[in-house]
């Protein structure tokens, strides 16, 4: 028999079709725990915010699309994107051929040749093709007119209003950590630089504590414009702290990176020479 110990998968608006997949393993029953919304989950606590804690601190780890104003307005309707994502991978490559397949019958339709039986085909076909179009040309086009991209104080407030709405009258333990990603940047924000941000207080008299953890997509490009971004880290967490660390896909080793640094990334800025000289000498 095998046995492993408990993962937990923590959902997000690219992944929601793994719901359907807990208990499945090729050597026997899943290690792996869906989890919907936050971790821990909340499902048996109605009057607090349970937490995972280690050390003196506690967490709370969730994806961070809840902070975006469209998908709270939407309500569940974010999903429909992700089942358009996956429609648009379940046929890999094939589906550039499904969608060169859609322009021959549609122009053959389009001179009635055989019209008959050729316009049920073109409509199997659009169908078919719909998601692979939207995901490669609309989404992007889409993306680059509306400049969708990391807006820091819009993310905060999209947090604080989430939150605000989230706990509701729930009591919630001091020094807590929120963990999430979904925006693909580094960024640690302390209460003091949210209102600095944002000018809104993040907590109530008597809950001080409460810090953003922003961990990046775990993203491999060489890309020169991506040569600043902190994309391949993970966060480590134990009893005294926690600490992002990298990984140098070149050279194929982790490297730590000081909050400092993140703390300086996600606000856009610089390192100064002198740290940027003291980092390079410790490797």
């Amino acid at each position: 028999m095998w046995s492993f110990p408990l993962l937990s998968q923590v959902i997000g608006n690219h992944d929601f079709a793994m719901i359907e997949h807990p208990g499945f393993y090729p050597f026997g029953p899943s290690p792996l725990n869906i989890v919907k919304d936050t971790y821990p989950e909340q499902a048996h606590s109605q009057d607090k915010v349970l937490t995972l804690e280690i050390g003196e601190k506690h967490y709370l780890f969730l994806h961070g699309h809840q902070f975006d104003k469209t998908f709270r307005s939407t309500g569940k309707l974010w999903i429909v994107m992700s089942l358009i994502r996956d429609g648009a991978e379940a046929f890999g490559l094939y589906s550039w051929l499904l969608i060169l397949m859609l322009i021959i019958f549609g122009l053959l339709a389009r001179i009635r040749w055989n019209a008959s039986y050729m316009t049920p085909i073109t409509g199997v076909l659009s169908i078919l093709a719909f998601p692979k179009l939207f995901t490669s040309i609309a989404r992007p086009l889409w993306d680059k007119l509306k400049k969708t991209r990391y807006k820091r104080k819009k993310a905060l407030n999209g947090f604080l209003d989430w939150w605000r709405s989230w706990t509701e009258c729930k009591g919630y333990p001091k020094g807590i950590r929120i963990v999430y990603g979904h925006t693909h940047l580094a960024d640690i924000i302390e209460p003091q630089r949210y209102r600095a941000i944002t000018g809104r207080e993040l907590l109530t008299e008597g809950r001080e504590g409460l810090e953003l953890i922003n961990i990046p997509a775990w993203v491999k490009d060489y890309a020169e414009k991506y040569r600043n971004v902190l994309r391949a880290a993970f966060l480590y967490i134990d009893s005294e702290d926690y600490w992002f660390i990298g990984w140098d896909w070149e050279a194929g080793r982790p490297f730590y990176i000081p909050k400092e640094v993140v703390k300086l990334m996600g606000e856009g800025r610089k390192m100064p020479e002198e740290m940027a000289k003291d980092l390079r000498e410790i490797d």
